[in-house]
């Protein structure tokens, strides 16, 4: 199921601070992008540059996109915020989500034609500035047929408590969501850019220490 953004007033400002965050995204350089780590869930080559992991936070990335950093931190529950960068020619097979605990957002950033995804019967074409808001756990699947890159900032954020009623089931939902997270991908991918950082901040520190003082 695709949502109307008109659910979700802060897509509004998520979409104005587009040219920034295209503008932020410009700088990062493509080593500093890491592969997706279930490799057979799709076909081609799918990388991630991560700001957010289930509400950890990557530090070095997020000093890098600031103002990224601040958008997404804005978004009412906010569990995980990526850069999603899929090179022309990749696919993602038709497959579900996880759990109903949360919703997903995609920013489109920097996006060539011929980009989309298909929830369930509906297909929409990714644009440059413009959110598509929906339940992974509904089958979808995803293209890039596209010349070059298609980069989009992805977040999930858990879904509101609409109705009384299913509040008991939507916080069992988020305790199992956190719990399975030592079985997921998404752990092995949070801890790879933990890894990847702590090399990088040694890095700057060993370089830091042989300079000759001035």
């Amino acid at each position: 199921m695709i949502y109307d953004n008109h659910r979700f007033p802060w897509t509004a400002a998520l979409e104005e601070s587009w040219p920034a965050i295209r503008a932020e995204l410009d700088r990062v350089q493509n080593e500093e992008f890491i592969s997706w780590p279930n490799v057979n869930m799709y076909k081609g080559t799918w990388e991630l540059f991560g700001l957010f992991g289930f509400g950890k936070r990557h530090d070095l990335n997020c000093e890098r996109c600031p103002e990224t950093a601040r958008a997404v931190e804005r978004i009412p529950g906010m569990t995980t915020a990526v850069f999603s960068a899929m090179e022309p020619g990749t696919y993602l097979p038709p497959h579900r989500g996880a759990t109903d605990a949360v919703l997903r957002c995609h920013l489109g950033v920097d996006v060539p034609e011929d980009c989309g995804i298909r929830v369930e019967q509906q297909k929409v074409p990714w644009q440059e500035g413009r959110c598509v808001i929906f339940d992974d756990t509904a089958e979808h699947e995803v293209w890039n047929r596209g010349d070059r890159r298609r980069i989009n900032l992805i977040i999930d954020f858990w879904k509101p408590f609409r109705f009384p009623g299913r509040r008991l089931k939507r916080l069992k939902q988020r305790v199992a969501v956190k719990m399975n997270l030592k079985r997921s991908d998404v752990l092995e991918f949070i801890n790879k850019e933990h890894a990847r950082q702590r090399a990088v901040y040694e890095s700057r520190q060993k370089g830091n220490s042989e300079s000759p003082e001035q």
